[in-house]
């Protein structure tokens, strides 16, 4: 049964935002990224389903240019709808269904007016996609059914100053809620709605120069009035991913998904493309998942591989999935079968230039390139060392480090992102990963399980804890036709990898796993907190990229999968762009995503 507050009331509590303006970072350089290469595999497509791209219609509200003399931050909203209607019309969606509100276009009114006339006038059995990029606010509830006490509010292009006491120049999620359900209602049981919520309800502000606006940061309008509501004995529930309490497909309404960028209480930081463009983290990577997704895919797992995208580029901050998960996304679009693509962006990097020592090793590295005004990372030079930061302003390193060791961290973040940016499917090589919790204990220096933890999720994501007391037990099962050499690459939330099995010492023909066959490794996991990725790559044939790190790549290759590797060590004038001979014999990836906490 589904509870009087529905899709809104959560998704903008999980929503609410600011912005903060980029820093200047060093003049020369360029926020443009030059691909080092990109490869992908020949056109083995699969066909455009016309009938079905006819019936997905799309809603994109943008706003951008808030006026900052009433306390709205301008954010780069425009990009991200810019991007959406870019995506759309490539997986075939008819021009002319998709609609787009921006900045002056979306204010109360006009946002009101656009949901009004999809509820009344969208064809059944529709599959519709809303994304809103822009602000929200908490305002005091008056009505009693917020468990924190605050209504949550889009703020239109039109909304109010902030520091002013004006409620009604918001939207309310309860008068969204009206809309939504109306919307529903006319889509029907047959139908669909996809909501991208690229926002969020931080009120941090920002802590020291930051190289990404920041949406998030702005403070709730006036008190909570959670102490009016609450009565004797009155539990209050902290809004999470758990308020959905059924089925939405109950009744007569259409089933839904929620994608939101963050959803726990963290900053929502703008990311910037290749292009040197800044928008949501959310949008691009539902933009950069669904570019490859296949006409069968749940949303549960192109979720799955958004929260790996942005593990890239906002690895502290937590995706949010609600709603029918497991239904299909619209299934319309030209997208390969089985293939790969892979890429290498050279690392935007802000540095002190009057530092010769440390500008002699940067510019000397391929992938390195100056930052205008959108690094990536930053490197400030503490006392006797260096510091090296994200775009974000969240420290990487804990302790300084000599100008060398600065370098080796950057070149991991490349090598790390090298890696997410890998993807390979193929008909022969078919991998389940799972991770299951685990009790445990230490007796005469034993480390003994003791018990099965149950599975631990927010929003959709796994959830794995650094306590003593726990481990975690990864199993690999080859799922497809062929023996297959299983490698894990554990890619850290502060830009580190390294390689997790085969272990240290360890055979891998220990991980030759025929069809069928499962391995299990027992792992306890550490510190840093955030996003992590395991990328898991299946060969036909052994590889040893632990060498090729230890070695610093002088080490023999014979794999293109050791060749990635190799290439964070060539230096310029050395060969970057030679072809990688990536086949459908070379083999597959897969990944999984969870996030450490304490």
């Amino acid at each position: 049964m589904l509870a009087k507050r529905t899709i809104l009331l959560l998704l903008l509590g999980q929503l609410l935002g600011c912005s903060v303006r980029p820093g200047q970072g060093n003049t020369g350089g360029s926020d443009v990224i030059q691909p080092l290469w990109t490869e992908h595999s020949p056109n083995a497509t699969q066909p455009i389903d016309s009938l079905t791209c006819a019936k997905v219609v799309a809603l994109l509200i943008g706003i951008g240019r808030y006026d900052p003399a009433n306390g709205w931050e301008e954010l780069s909203s425009q990009n991200d709808v810019a991007l959406m209607v870019a995506t759309l019309l490539k997986r075939g969606v008819n021009k002319a269904n998709i609609h787009t509100l921006t900045d002056q276009q979306a204010t109360k009114a006009g946002i009101e007016r656009a949901l009004k006339t999809l509820a009344d006038t969208i064809p059944p059995d529709s599959q519709l996609i809303v994304l809103y990029a822009g602000h929200a606010r908490q305002i005091p509830d008056n009505s009693g059914d917020e468990s924190d006490g605050y209504d949550e509010a889009i703020v239109p292009y039109d909304a109010p100053p902030a520091n002013r006491n004006w409620p009604d120049g918001y939207l309310l999620d309860d008068d969204l809620n009206r809309y939504i359900t109306g919307i529903r209602t006319r889509l029907g049981t047959a139908g669909r709605l996809w909501l991208i919520f690229d926002a969020c309800h931080s009120q941090t502000l920002n802590r020291g120069r930051v190289a990404q606006r920041m949406r998030g940061g702005i403070a709730p309008l006036g008190s909570s009035s959670i102490k009016r509501l609450q009565k004797p004995g009155q539990v209050v529930i902290k809004a999470e991913s758990d308020w959905y309490e059924g089925k939405s497909t109950s009744g007569k309404l259409a089933p839904y998904v929620l994608f939101s960028a963050t959803t726990d209480g963290g900053p929502n930081f703008e990311t910037t493309d290749a292009s040197g463009q800044s928008l949501g983290p959310l949008t691009r990577a539902v933009s950069e998942a669904w570019a490859n997704a296949t006409n069968a895919e749940t949303y549960r797992s192109l979720f799955a591989r958004v929260a790996v995208s942005m593990a890239r580029y906002a690895p502290y901050q937590q995706p949010g999935l609600e709603g029918d998960v497991d239904t299909f996304t619209p299934g319309c679009g030209s997208v390969r079968a089985f293939g790969y693509t892979t890429t290498g962006e050279r690392i935007r990097v802000a540095w002190p230039r009057q530092d010769a020592a440390l500008t002699r090793i940067l510019i000397d590295m391929p992938f390195v390139q100056l930052a205008v005004s959108q690094p990536d990372l930053r490197v400030d030079h503490r006392n006797r060392g260096y510091r090296l930061l994200s775009a974000s302003n969240e420290p990487l390193t804990g302790d300084t480090l000599s100008a060398a060791d600065c370098a080796e961290r950057i070149r991991h973040y490349f090598a790390r992102n090298m890696m997410l940016q890998l993807h390979q499917t193929s008909p022969d090589f078919q991998v389940r990963v799972t991770m299951q919790r685990v009790a445990v204990k230490t007796e005469q220096n034993r480390t003994i399980v003791t018990d099965t933890l149950s599975d631990r999720m927010e929003v959709g994501i796994p959830v794995f804890s650094t306590s003593p007391a726990e481990r975690v037990v990864l199993t690999l099962t080859n799922t497809g036709p062929k023996p297959a050499y299983m490698t894990v690459v554990d890619l850290q939330p502060d830009g580190t990898l390294h390689v997790l099995l085969p272990g240290e010492g360890q055979s891998v023909a220990q991980y030759r796993l025929m069809p069928g066959q499962s391995k299990s490794a027992r792992l306890r996991l550490t510190e840093p907190l955030g996003a992590e990725v395991y990328k898991i790559l299946l060969t036909p044939e052994p590889i040893d990229l632990r060498s090729v790190l230890q070695t610093r790549g002088n080490s023999p290759v014979q794999h293109p999968y050791e060749t990635l590797f190799q290439r964070t060590y060539t230096t310029r004038g050395m060969s970057q762009t030679s072809p990688l001979s990536l086949s459908d014999k070379t083999g597959a990836t897969a990944e999984v995503v969870f996030r450490v906490k304490d």
